[in-house]
């Protein structure tokens, strides 16, 4: 038993070892700081098709230079126990109140 969770926790140990030397890389090799480039450079092409529109007395909407930055994480397993949890929590409510109201009937005699 004992030689099975050091085993486990030996994958585990060097499981984080090759994650941490993978985004180690990543960083040194300046692939983070090549995406915040690209960015830039997309925000300063977008800025410059303001600009062109606006000289050019086009209606423009801000929303339509902007990149959009907000992202959807969840998944389809995340939706299934926000709803489980939901669910459960409305059952808790209706189950505490009533032995609540149980409770402090018992106490007004």
């Amino acid at each position: 038993m004992r030689s099975k969770s050091r085993t486990i926790g030996s994958f585990l140990m060097i499981l984080l070892f090759l994650i941490f030397l993978a985004i180690y890389f990543a960083g040194g090799s300046g692939y983070y700081d090549y995406e915040m480039q690209k960015k830039t450079i997309l925000t300063d092409e977008a800025m410059k098709q303001f600009e062109r529109d606006i000289a050019e007395g086009k209606d423009v909407d801000i929303n339509d230079y902007l990149e959009n930055v907000e992202k959807d994480y969840r998944t389809d397993i995340s939706r299934a126990c926000a709803k489980v949890s939901k669910n459960i929590n409305k059952y808790f409510k209706i189950g505490f109140e009533t032995v609540i109201k149980v409770i402090a009937s018992g106490t007004e005699e």
